[in-house]
């Protein structure tokens, strides 16, 4: 399943991104992500429930930020496991001015 969107924050650039950086501003933005704890700078641990109809499944992930630059981060979770199955993902921030 791939998921992608794109949306217009309407507040200045520098205030998104100083949010963006920061987990617990984040965190509730990312359906069905329970709690995020700061590992390091670059090293996240998190609790993500994911549901398809009845089903329920947690997932704990590690994400690791892999790539930041000013108004661009890039983040992965190497691999999430639980009994129930596997889940991978990788994020890419772009904070930019809208066409």
């Amino acid at each position: 399943m791939r998921i992608e969107d794109r949306f217009v924050v309407a507040a200045p650039r520098e205030q998104v991104w100083i949010a963006i950086k920061d987990p617990a501003v984040v965190a509730p933005c990312i359906p069905g992500c329970l709690g995020v704890e700061v590992i390091s700078p670059t090293l996240y641990k998190a609790k993500i429930r994911v549901q398809v109809g009845p089903i329920k499944a947690d997932f704990n992930v590690d994400v690791e930020i892999v790539a930041k630059r000013r108004h661009r981060k890039s983040a992965r979770a190497p691999a999430a496991r639980k009994a129930a199955g596997r889940v991978r993902c990788r994020l890419r921030i772009r904070c930019g001015s809208p066409p």
